[in-house]
């Protein structure tokens, strides 16, 4: 089982992702936004059911050294967009996964170190391979 960090702003494709990766045997940490508190520790903008005003959003420190993956959109609610968040999650030791609708997108937080990426309407089928492949490589490491 892989703690899989989701940064995704759209309720749509997190709930398909949340669920798949839930119902293959990962833990799913969703959040919608994040924004730098240290090398280790950001704060994350959470999810929630109502629109609200960036400023009123719940926020949330996240300590990255609990997860194995980030899974990450490119753009996002808050201070960071994925391709800044990018390289300070695999500074903390995540494997990134770039997931955005735009392939130009996902070949700029590949440019900034995510290992690999997927079209977001492809993630259902791509991501069981990669997170196993990602599982697999912890275990071989581990």
């Amino acid at each position: 089982m892989l703690n899989v960090l989701l940064i995704e702003d759209n309720p749509v494709p997190a709930k398909t992702i949340s669920g798949l990766l839930t119902r293959l045997g990962h833990s799913v940490k969703h959040v919608v936004g994040m924004r730098r508190a240290s090398a280790s520790q950001f704060w994350a903008l959470l999810p929630t059911e109502e629109k609200l005003e960036l400023k009123d959003h719940p926020w949330e420190e996240v300590d990255l050294s609990q997860f194995h993956v980030a899974i990450v959109d490119g753009m996002l609610i808050g201070k960071l967009h994925g391709w800044d968040a990018v390289p300070a999650l695999v500074r903390a030791g995540l494997t990134c996964i770039a997931i955005s609708s735009e392939e130009t997108l996902n070949k700029r937080m590949q440019e900034q170190g995510a290992q690999c990426a997927c079209v977001k309407d492809r993630c259902a089928f791509v991501l069981p391979s990669l997170l196993s492949s990602v599982q697999q490589s912890l275990e071989k490491a581990g």
